[in-house]
């Protein structure tokens, strides 16, 4: 039997994921195509999360963003209309929640005294007095 991809077996499975695997791809034309309409540096902070009938939420990173998206919304309906050719009526917009406060904070970085004293040797032998410079800071950290 010769080996078939993921993707086709999920496309060929019926249910729920193939279901979920054709709302991935409808998701990701729409995210391609809001790529290309919004301005930069726009285009990087918002996504399209769902497309339920003929409603699309668009999601920002930020309330910033969010305000910044509301001025688009008519290009957005639009390009979705044309390109995609999907009937969208509305557009709702909200702002993901951070992501921040599920990590855990961060632990200080810690250098070892070989690593230290590597970094120094490294800065001696260098002939550019910047860099020399940057990698003796470096190793001070290691000292500490």
């Amino acid at each position: 039997m010769k080996a078939r991809p993921i993707q086709d077996l999920i496309r060929a499975s019926r249910g729920r994921i193939a279901a979920y695997a054709a709302e991935s791809d409808r998701l990701r034309k729409l995210n391609r195509a809001l790529f290309e309409v919004l301005p930069a540096p726009l285009h990087q902070h918002v996504q399209a999360v769902r497309l339920s009938g003929t409603t699309l939420v668009l999601k920002s990173d930020s309330s910033a963003w969010q305000a910044k998206l509301r001025f688009q919304l008519p290009q957005i309906k639009r390009l979705i209309r044309q390109r995609m050719q999907i009937p969208l009526q509305r557009i709702e917009i909200g702002v993901l929640p951070r992501q921040e406060s599920r990590m855990r904070t961060p632990r200080p970085a810690h250098m070892s005294r070989e690593a230290s004293a590597l970094l120094e040797r490294a800065a001696l032998s260098m002939d550019d007095t910047d860099l020399s410079a940057a990698l003796q800071r470096l190793a001070r950290h290691g000292r500490r």
